[in-house]
């Protein structure tokens, strides 16, 4: 993996869904600092969080991240969105670990988010309220609930009155 990094510094978009062989030095040389051009990063599946990786994870123009279906725990998600504020659209579906105090957490560091993915996320199911959700990022434009049911946020009314 690290040899297609350097063969490719600038990508924009990593997949790295379902590789849970990763050695975690290899993710960790992607995933510093170095990497600035890394806009879209697809962590389906992966349970490959270790401290070393958590605290080192330097994606400064992340836009678009995908934990679904991932070990991302609370803490994991705080310290992640905490160095990656530019987040526009997050996804947590099927993250079973993950509570509303991580979601809370990623709402204020995520400064610029657009959309983020709950379903089937289970510690979740009574702690989602969209009204304080919205309150804490207005930003929101998309909220995928627990329960599957989607919140889209009402487009704008465009005034036809010709003067």
């Amino acid at each position: 993996m690290l040899r297609y990094g350097n063969c490719f510094p600038e990508l924009p978009c990593i997949d790295l869904s379902h590789c849970n062989d990763i050695h975690p030095d290899s993710l960790h040389l992607l995933l510093n600092g170095r990497r600035q051009n890394i806009t879209h990063l697809n962590l389906t599946s992966c349970s490959i969080f270790t401290e070393d990786i958590i605290m080192n994870f330097q994606v400064p123009k992340l836009k678009v991240l995908n934990f679904s279906h991932s070990s991302v725990d609370d803490k994991t998600l705080y310290v992640i969105t905490k160095s990656c504020t530019g987040i526009l659209k997050l996804s947590l579906k099927h993250c079973h670990v993950v509570a509303y105090k991580g979601v809370k957490r990623a709402l204020r560091n995520c400064k610029q988010l657009r959309e983020i993915n709950l379903k089937h996320c289970p510690r979740l199911v009574l702690d989602v309220y969209v009204d304080s959700m919205l309150l804490r990022r207005p930003t929101l434009r998309k909220i995928k609930l627990p329960s599957g049911v989607a919140w889209v946020a009402p487009a704008p009314l465009v005034s036809t009155n010709k003067s």
